[in-house]
């Protein structure tokens, strides 16, 4: 073989070398550009401090991860890492509508995946045969983080909204999200920060000049298992205010009720959170419930419990606004919500027949 053509093969070889050790992989760079592609390495690491304060080194390009909440399951989703799940809370495979849900998204490999969390606890062994790169854990599980920490599996803690946290909050979480995942994962996330304040700015917009008197008075009540609790969240508070409401537990905690605590706060709406339509219906139509101002005048609604998604509990706010006042917000206002929320977010065009399915839950 001539001089030049092995001296062509050697350096051939060595540029393999890497990529063939390490397994690296071609990536489009959002950050360069002309978006140029640069060669990123399978083990390629970067460090990072997370929403405990721990410093975590992890894949530069994470590519399988897990996690122990069913309510972060369409968030991730919405961030366009969905198909990169491998491990996931038990309970998924127990929620029927979000398991159909994600196959007719085409994500029916999620369910599929290995269950390793039962609230806040882990089966190592589980976590062990999935491998995920990483696991994301509430930053407050610190028993769940040192567990799969000592498995050899770097752990990301995160700040998992609670009730007392608002749409700021849940925005910047996304966006931190997002950062870590990073290029369309950040771009979505940007796109979901977008889509909240405009949303946002229009209820109050609309809303900001309805007296204190025409603000109908809100009660948001948990009826399961024959069981009454008043529901108290940032969010919902949030919520109510934006759609020219008034929450009559603003600024308490979610707590168990009676129906004397009930006829003492005495709503203009209420807002039933329920199993079921025969749950929902039993409320209603209460003897000892009947002079209720609400049920007097037909104002009681059912709830959406947003558990699949901590993300699309800004079209509660859309949803209430078109109850408390149809004269300012149509249904088609919330309709064009929803379906622009799917678009911008799940890349999902919703059909008419998924449309129907999706307020059923209303």
């Amino acid at each position: 073989m001539p001089t030049t053509k092995k001296a062509l093969v050697v350096a051939l070889f060595l540029i393999l070398i890497p990529q063939i050790l390490f397994g690296c992989k071609a990536r489009s760079s959002g950050n360069e550009t002309g978006g140029r592609k640069t060669v990123r390495c399978a083990l390629e690491t970067r460090t990072i401090t997370d929403m405990a304060g721990r410093t975590v080194r992890i894949p530069r390009n994470i590519e399988s991860f897990g996690f122990p909440y069913v309510g972060t399951t369409l968030d991730f989703v919405a961030l366009g890492v969905g198909h990169q799940i491998a491990l996931t809370p038990v309970a998924l495979t127990r929620d029927v509508s979000l398991t159909s849900l994600l196959a007719q998204w085409g994500y029916s490999d999620i369910p599929k995946a290995l269950g390793a969390f039962v609230g806040d606890a882990v089966n190592s062994e589980s976590v062990l045969k999935a491998k995920p790169q990483v696991v994301f854990i509430d930053r407050r599980n610190t028993k769940g983080i040192q567990q799969v920490t000592e498995l050899g599996i770097p752990v990301i803690a995160v700040r998992f909204l609670g009730p007392r946290d608002g749409f700021s909050e849940c925005v910047d979480n996304v966006i931190w999200l997002g950062n870590i995942f990073g290029e369309t994962a950040a771009q979505k996330a940007t796109g979901f920060k977008s889509f909240v304040d405009k949303t946002l700015g229009t209820l109050y917009s609309r809303t900001a000049g309805i007296p204190a008197s025409k603000r109908p008075s809100v009660l948001l009540i948990s009826y399961r298992g024959g069981i009454y609790q008043g529901v108290s969240t940032r969010i919902f508070e949030e919520a109510v205010t934006a759609a020219g409401g008034r929450s009559l537990m603003d600024g308490q905690i979610s707590h168990p009720i009676n129906k004397e605590d009930i006829f003492v706060w005495n709503p203009d709406i209420i807002m039933l959170g329920t199993e079921n339509q025969a749950n929902f219906d039993r409320f209603k139509n209460d003897d000892a419930l009947k002079h209720l101002k609400a049920l007097r005048n037909g104002k009681i609604y059912p709830f959406r419990n947003y558990l699949s998604s901590t993300m699309e509990r800004i079209l509660q706010a859309v949803y209430m606004a078109t109850l408390f006042h149809p004269d300012r917000f149509s249904k088609t206002y919330l309709t064009d919500q929803v379906i622009s929320f799917h678009n911008t977010m799940y890349g999902v065009a919703l059909s008419d027949e998924a449309l129907k399915k999706y307020f059923a839950g209303y």
